[in-house]
């Protein structure tokens, strides 16, 4: 048998057929043997989540759909095709619950069935014969894909721009420094300079760099482990001028990692302090002294497609992974984040992240390409609230980036010269996404590190949706793929893949792991390389994109990425014990267990190596020592088992409290969400689930009630985490004190 070419009625549209015939059956069921039965499901991931299927009789075609509500999941749609090209449309009766959001059901039942239909046209105007066709078969299991008749699905990716500019990051920041010579670049504390004074600058590192670098074809790769200031811009600028590629490494991460970074990325040459000589003993990374020297007129190519940047991220293999990305690739995202944002030259741009997050990319770059003025806080008004209040409220703070956890960690604070904040990486609080988003413009961001900082975004309103991520930005295209291969319909759930100028040409030295995830999917040839993200995601009948979870162990903490497996293989790379499993919570709170100790190992001693091998926010809040790992039916460790148990820190030990450190334990019991029996006087406030946003939130409390009393900063990374219940030494942590050497020309290069 083969199926025929299936035609409709062409004296009405289509959409206007389908939608009669809707609304004339209203919620009977006509067709026979369609019936409705409730099937568990996952709610997170199951509900609205349309299921297409299909099977062939004698002269027809059957199709459903299936929606799922909350506790029961209901065939509500059929359609029947046959000889006499006729189109038969039932629904079954649906709860009165709040269904779609609230919406007319029969509306957003046209919207996924219009796309089924036309789906199923297109697949069916084939000659298709019973081989590839079985009996019961799935509509996806049809191979091809065809765009054009796709197209209404996904029109938010008719975002095609024309707009000029220049896509060499060096050269553009050359063509601002022209137009605005005496605008002030960079504020760092006391210290300002000009653009004209820092292309003076740079152009001196640039000169010394260049004496130092030997010719070869290859790109030359520079690395800078450099804390805030002026002088690490100036060398991030330089490093681009020469056409070589930076790698930023946040001085702060522990040694191990520094090496990591150095060994994956393999630099001609580090910018750094003495302190990192230890760090490169194993690395072949020239050493070089920048000295006052005659400068030289040094051309920088217009080239737009080589590497300006490796950002190193967190890795599944425990090593961490470098991620490239080009001129063109950050000069497209710019182009669009000035216009969008309308930074211009009078702008006022917190760059609030660290260099080694790829976030600061929006903080960085696109201001020095506007001509605007980059205002970079200490670490101390990072962390400090209310120092960092006292900045932004000083400069006149109008552009900034904040992460979602820190955003919801934010006083309410008033920022009357605030245009533009920022956020993403993460899911926003609703209260922070409800205050902020009524005081400026508040754009939540997606994008991995991967496709340039980001590729969709969403202006927040007063009780807006904070799974929704938006539609793409310019030059962007965003297709939602089933398990099967398939590009989804509206509601339907399947991985985010983006295509477009973002897209960057893939990680470092791991030509495995670039063909994995940079891909090129069949039916998709006309576009370009598309980045595969392992996120889910669905289209809403808005054309936005909404956020649903991750497919694999990855999560967000405090907006940056982490590989559950890189802690684990930290972890079992100490040698302590033999076994371990990380999970988050539902606070994403890491929590490791692990069996099986060396002799005479605790789970203390883990805590102080990893101190040494993992950046903060990858650490474990909690270190729990097991006999087992649980197991489920099918063999598999039961994480599920080892989120429920319970890690108390409660002890039977009777302590004497005076009345202050009795207040004290209070804030920090309601700042962790614990019972005050599980506060001692010998706890750890990061042992206890803090971590150095709930630190900064803490701190308000505690400089409130006790009004003149000095709270020392603790920021600096420890090599210890106790933290002693009394005031005065409320974090007692041994400081690792850093030397920089910054002088007036001159900068130490390693």
């Amino acid at each position: 048998m083969k199926l025929l070419t299936i035609k409709l009625d062409q004296s009405c549209p289509f959409s206007s057929e389908i939608e009669s015939h809707i609304y004339e059956l209203g919620h009977d069921v006509v067709l026979e043997n369609i019936a409705s039965s409730p099937s568990n499901f996952d709610y997170q991931f199951k509900r609205y989540d349309p299921k297409y299927a299909g099977s062939d009789a004698a002269d027809s075609i059957f199709l459903s759909i299936n929606y799922s509500d909350d506790e029961k999941a209901y065939t509500i749609s059929a359609l029947q095709f046959s000889e006499k090209n006729t189109v038969l449309i039932a629904s079954s009766k649906i709860p009165d619950q709040d269904f779609l959001n609230g919406a007319d059901v029969n509306k957003k039942l046209l919207v996924a069935f219009e796309g089924v239909v036309s789906d199923t046209l297109v697949h069916l105007s084939n000659e298709i014969t019973d081989k590839s066709l079985p009996s019961g078969f799935e509509l996806a299991n049809v191979d091809e894909i065809d765009l054009d008749a796709l197209s209404y699905w996904h029109h938010s990716n008719e975002s095609k721009s024309d707009r000029l500019y220049t896509k060499n990051l060096y050269k553009a920041f050359e063509q601002t420094t022209a137009l605005y010579p005496t605008n002030t670049a960079i504020k760092y504390g006391n210290q300002s300079i000009t653009y004209a004074e820092l292309e003076v600058k740079v152009t001196q590192y640039a000169t010394n760099i260049t004496a130092q670098l030997e010719a070869k074809p290859q790109q030359s790769i520079i690395a800078l482990a450099l804390p805030k200031s002026i002088e690490l811009y100036a060398a991030i600028l330089a490093t681009l001028k020469l056409n070589a590629c930076y790698v930023p490494i946040d001085p702060e991460y522990p040694e191990e990692r520094i090496h990591n970074i150095l060994s994956g990325a393999l630099p001609d040459l580090l910018i750094g302090s003495l302190q990192f000589e230890t760090a490169v003993k194993s690395v072949s990374v020239d050493i070089l002294e920048i000295q006052p020297s005659n400068i030289l007129a040094i051309e920088t190519p217009e080239v737009s497609d080589t590497n300006a940047v490796m950002i190193f991220t967190s890795g599944s293999t425990g090593m961490p992974k470098g991620v490239k990305l080009t001129h063109n690739n950050i000069a497209h995202f710019c182009n669009w984040y000035i216009n969008e944002a309308q930074v211009d030259p009078t702008s006022r741009c917190l760059q609030f992240t660290t260099v080694s997050f790829d976030a600061s990319l929006l903080d960085i770059f696109p201001t020095l390409i506007a001509g605007a003025k980059l205002i970079v806080p200490s670490n101390e008004q990072r962390h400090d609230f209310d120092q960092l209040n006292e900045l932004i409220r000083k400069e006149s703070v109008s552009h900034c980036f904040i992460p979602p956890a820190m955003l919801s960690a934010l006083p309410q604070y008033e920022w009357p010269s605030m245009k533009y904040i920022i956020t993403g990486g993460d899911v926003c609080d609703n209260t922070a996404i409800n205050y902020w988003s009524q005081h400026t413009s508040l754009i939540n961001i997606y994008g991995p590190t991967e496709c340039t900082v980001l590729a969709t975004f969403k202006k927040f309103s007063l009780n807006s949706n904070n799974k929704i991520i938006g539609k793409p930005i310019e030059n962007t295209q965003i297709y939602l793929i089933n398990e099967h291969g398939k590009a989804c319909q509206t509601l339907e759930h399947g991985e985010l893949y983006i295509a477009g100028k973002g897209v960057g040409p893939g990680y470092v030295n791991d030509e495995v792991q670039t063909q994995e995830r940079f891909v090129k999917l069949k039916g998709f040839s006309l576009f370009k390389t598309m980045y595969r993200t392992g996120d889910i995601c669905y289209w809403d009948a808005n054309g936005e994109l909404n956020f649903v979870g991750r497919q694999d162990n990855q999560l967000k903490i405090r907006g940056f990425r982490v590989e559950i497996g890189e802690i684990e293989n930290a972890i079992l790379a100490t040698g302590f014990y033999a076994g371990c499993v990380v999970i988050a919570d539902s606070k994403k709170q890491i929590k490791a267990f692990v069996k099986d100790p060396a002799n005479g190992v605790t789970t203390e001693d883990l805590r102080d190596k990893l101190v040494n091998i993992l950046p903060n926010y990858m650490l474990p809040s909690v270190i729990v020592e097991v006999e087992e790992f649980p197991f489920t039916i099918n063999g598999k460790i039961d994480r599920k088992a080892l989120a429920e148990i319970k890690t108390s820190f409660t002890v039977e030990v009777e302590e004497e409290w005076t009345d202050l450190q009795t207040e004290l334990r209070h804030i920090w019991a309601n700042a962790l969400d614990l019972d005050l029996t599980e506060v001692t006087l010998k706890s750890s406030f990061f042992d206890l689930g803090g971590h150095s946003l709930l630190v900064s939130k803490m701190l308000l409390t505690v400089k409130k009630s006790f009004k003149g009393i000095a709270v020392p900063q603790f920021f600096t990374r420890g090599s210890s985490f106790e933290l002693p219940l009394v005031l005065w030494v409320f974090y007692r942590v041994k400081i690792k004190l850093l030397k920089f050497f910054f002088q007036t020309n001159s900068l130490e290069l390693f």
